[in-house]
């Protein structure tokens, strides 16, 4: 069985509070764009997860097939080869989304019968932006990313992804959170998604992590790229997630495509694709 793994901007993301077990409480909108791994399952007598550069025992994935394994007395093994596209440590949700792709495709391959919120209760086990993966369509995400209310878009976009030489830890990056947000400030970016008008989204990109992350040097270069994203003709443009890619949005496929050739010019990693409504 061949699966795709779709990674995911942020055009919202609020830090509103910090919770007495050291999480934070957050308000997102996410979105699927069309970059993605690849998981390649076949028969195993064990767990056995095959990608480049990654320790097999540290990776979401074999937690996640070892635990389904043993949860659910599976006499079985599985052989899981990842071919990675989605950069790590990007803010993109690689990680997260490879691992709600096992999650599912286990649930099939093992005949498992979990129901889609048995899934999610699984991903929340695992890390928080998984559960939005298991069904990957546009949401409003909150909690800690267990609360999940799908919405509306009613356009997909063009969408550079730009990733600097260096990613950044998401762990890291909360503990500068030093201020909160209000609840329910992403309404605005929430309406203009149904209307479909990219201005009115480019308009009301925010992330919070953005000034968290303002302490620190790297901000200096994510920031940089945000504004080449926009003079080269993006509508808008934002850090995703913690960080370290940044995307932009654009109205004309042709600009992207020209925006992409200048950034390859500057040697940075980049990524044409689209969101997935």
């Amino acid at each position: 069985m061949n699966k795709r793994a779709y990674a995911k901007i942020n055009l919202g993301l609020k830090v509103v509070s910090k919770r007495a077990d050291g999480y934070h409480n957050l308000e997102m909108i996410m979105v699927k764009i069309g970059l993605y791994d690849e998981l390649i399952f076949s028969k195993s007598n064990d767990i056995e997860v095959v990608c480049e550069n990654i320790d097999m025992k540290k990776n979401l994935v074999y937690r996640v097939a070892l635990y389904l394994k043993s949860k659910y007395n599976i006499d079985e093994g599985i052989k899981i080869v990842i071919k990675k596209r989605i950069p790590m440590d990007a803010g993109i949700g690689g990680g997260s989304s490879d691992a709600a792709c096992t999650i599912n495709a286990l649930n099939k391959i093992w005949k498992l019968r979990m129901n889609l919120e048995e899934r999610k209760k699984i991903a929340n086990h695992f890390g928080s932006d998984i559960a939005f993966f298991i069904d990957g369509k546009p949401s409003f995400v909150s909690g800690t990313g267990e609360k999940i209310r799908k919405i509306e878009c009613k356009n997909n976009f063009n969408v550079l992804i730009v990733k600097p030489s260096f990613g950044c830890s998401t762990k890291q990056i909360f503990t500068m959170v030093d201020s909160f947000s209000s609840k329910g400030e992403l309404t605005s970016l929430e309406d203009a998604l149904k209307i479909g008008d990219i201005n009115l989204v480019s308009k009301n990109l925010v992330n919070d992590l953005e000034r968290a992350l303002k302490k620190d040097e790297r901000f200096k270069e994510i920031n940089k790229i945000k504004k080449e994203l926009i003079k080269n003709g993006a509508n808008g443009a934002l850090m995703s997630g913690s960080g370290s890619c940044a995307f932009g949005l654009f109205s004309d496929k042709k600009v992207m495509e020209e925006a992409y050739k200048y950034f390859k010019n500057q040697n940075y990693e980049v990524y044409m694709s689209k969101t997935i409504g």
